[in-house]
């Protein structure tokens, strides 16, 4: 008689397999999503250390270290290469570089750079690979969805990093990557305007980025001043420095940002005795980051109304104040109070961006609840292609007035060559170089100007100063031929910012 035990065991095991309940979706999902954050750290371990020249994006030739944009597009599409990455964290590592870039300006370029001392696939120098690859992976947030949230632990079940995933296609990409010891180039924002909180003391300060290097233009009793700002950060503080901003020690004024806040020192001591700013007599002077308080009119008593048939007062807008973008943790989307759609947001958003003087470089999105970061990063997103569709459209405007003006002038069909574009506030300036219609250069001895262009300072280009109000570019004045323009007669004349000239 043979023996009935394997064939039990048989039998048994065939009946465990046939009742192991099949993997849900979720199971599936959260495989997936574990495989593509240890492959990333597994890739990028692998990246890191690949040769130099795929990580160089940098022009040195010059005084400072600027961007090489082909090499950054370059080096991101490898990136993107990997298949684990989306589009999304692609352009926020774009971003972050573009805003490391005005520190630089102020630093010695042999030197170890901001944003440049560590690695960014584990900001960290030093790591342990086999952690970044072996750890599991806990999905805390949006499982069942298309976006998640996940973690990595430490033992103590701290998480050591944070991801942001979605689901494109049926495959999860990483949208970003996030530690708890946040960088301060992601934490802090200059640009904006800020106001004296004292009433003794009448101070604004208007903080813009142009270019890679942060303007300034400040207002007091007695002064208004334009430059650019150096930013510095020898440990934990950060001190910005107002180039051609002086007091009486003939030298650049210096303020700590702290919390939305500018501070200055006004005077010393009796050891070392100085005076920043004449007009204020306070020792601090504190501009805070926002909009400008308004001072109650100093006016005869109201007169008493009986409440109980007086109406309520409507309550008055803010002159053309930016549009408020809200998102909340279901991805509902409201701009200016109103619901409104991710696809709609950007038409919607330029529309409103073109009807206002000034066209902001930014503008802030208020989340409600716990967001996730993909979410906000994918509409931070739409909103900055909005405001640059928008910036595109007005400048394209300012280009034709000045190309109908170059034409009437000439007496011929041209178009230009931009040199240069700039503009602050609602003014502008360009600087282009004229050409026929069919692409030919301009015969300027058949012209109006055929005395000025046989001179030798005679210069192919012309330059417009252009002021934006009411709804249109409107030529304030322009110069063909000149090689150099007269800044300090259209500044007094016209109310140009200098820094306009110095951009």
């Amino acid at each position: 008689m043979k023996p009935l035990l394997p064939v039990f065991l048989v039998l048994l095991s065939a009946f465990a397999c046939k009742n192991k309940p099949a993997p849900t979706q979720n199971d599936l999902d959260q495989a997936a999503i574990t495989e593509t954050i240890h492959k990333f750290a597994q890739w990028a371990s692998d990246f890191a250390n690949s040769p130099s020249e795929d990580h160089n994006f940098l022009d040195r030739k010059g005084k400072f270290v600027r961007l090489d944009s082909t090499l950054l597009n370059r080096y991101l599409a490898k990136i993107k290469a990997s298949g684990l990455v989306s589009d999304t964290y692609i352009n926020s590592e774009r971003a972050y570089y573009q805003k490391c870039e005005p520190f630089w300006q102020n630093e010695n370029k042999d030197e170890i750079l901001t944003g440049m001392d560590d690695n960014r696939f584990f900001h960290a120098q030093d790591y342990d690979l086999k952690q970044w690859t072996t750890t599991p992976v806990n999905v805390i947030e949006g499982l069942g969805t298309d976006e998640v949230t996940a973690t990595m632990n430490l033992a103590d079940s701290t998480p050591f990093v944070t991801y942001t995933l979605e689901k494109v296609v049926d495959k999860w990409l990483i949208n970003s990557l996030e530690i708890p010891d946040k960088s301060f180039l992601e934490t802090e924002d200059y640009v904006g305007s800020y106001y004296s909180d004292d009433k003794s003391c009448s101070m604004e300060l208007h903080i813009s980025l142009k270019n890679g290097t942060y303007v300034y233009q400040l207002k007091t009793a007695k002064r208004n001043n334009t430059g650019t700002i150096s930013i510095k950060r020898p440990e934990t503080e950060t001190y910005l420095t107002f180039k051609g901003l002086r007091g009486s020690e003939k030298a650049d004024m210096e303020a700590l940002f702290s919390n939305n806040s500018i501070l200055f020192q006004n005077y010393g001591n009796a050891m070392n005795k100085y005076l920043q700013f004449k007009e204020c007599d306070v020792k601090y002077i504190n501009l805070i980051k926002g909009p400008k308080k308004q001072d109650k009119p100093a006016t005869t008593p109201a007169p008493v109304t009986d409440k109980t048939t007086a109406k309520p007062a409507p309550a008055k807008k803010v002159a053309n104040a930016l549009p408020s973008i809200t998102i909340n943790r279901y991805g509902d989307i409201t701009l200016g109070g109103k619901k409104i759609a991710l696809e709609d947001l950007r038409k919607a958003l330029q529309k409103d961006l073109l009807t206002r003087t000034v066209i902001p470089d930014q503008i802030l999105i208020k989340p409600i609840g716990e967001v996730g970061m993909g979410a906000r990063h994918e509409l931070q997103t739409v909103v900055i292609e909005s405001i640059a569709g928008a910036k595109w459209v007005r400048k394209k405007a300012a280009l034709e007035a000045v190309n109908l003006t170059v034409s009437n002038r000439l007496n011929a069909n041209t178009q230009l060559e931009l040199n240069n574009f700039q503009t602050i506030s609602n003014f502008a300036l360009v600087d282009a170089r004229p050409f026929y219609a069919n692409g030919n250069p301009i015969d300027y001895s058949i012209s109006p100007y055929k005395y000025e262009y046989q001179s030798d300072k005679f210069a192919d280009r012309v330059i417009a100063i252009l002021k934006f109000e009411k709804g249109s570019w409107k030529i304030l004045t322009y110069s063909i031929g000149a090689n150099a323009v007269p800044v300090n007669e259209w500044v007094k004349k016209y109310g140009v910012p200098r820094v306009l000239f110095e951009m």
